[in-house]
């Protein structure tokens, strides 16, 4: 192992806050040309496109 427990801990919270804080100002730059219910229905059409994701999403839904 390269990095100890907790530094691959602070490493994971930190990608994360980063992914999530790039989607938050990807969504502020949608809202600019598009309404919200657009916004949804585009992300959940795309996500219902990838039958991969679908299993996945039902797989965590179950618990396993």
């Amino acid at each position: 192992m390269f990095f100890s427990k907790r530094t691959q801990g602070h490493l994971i919270a930190l990608m994360t806050v980063f992914l999530w804080g790039t989607t938050f100002i990807a969504t502020k730059v949608l809202l600019t040309d598009f309404k919200p219910i657009e916004i949804l229905f585009f992300s959940i059409w795309t996500w219902l496109s990838n039958p991969l994701d679908l299993i996945t999403a039902l797989f965590g839904l179950a618990g396993g």
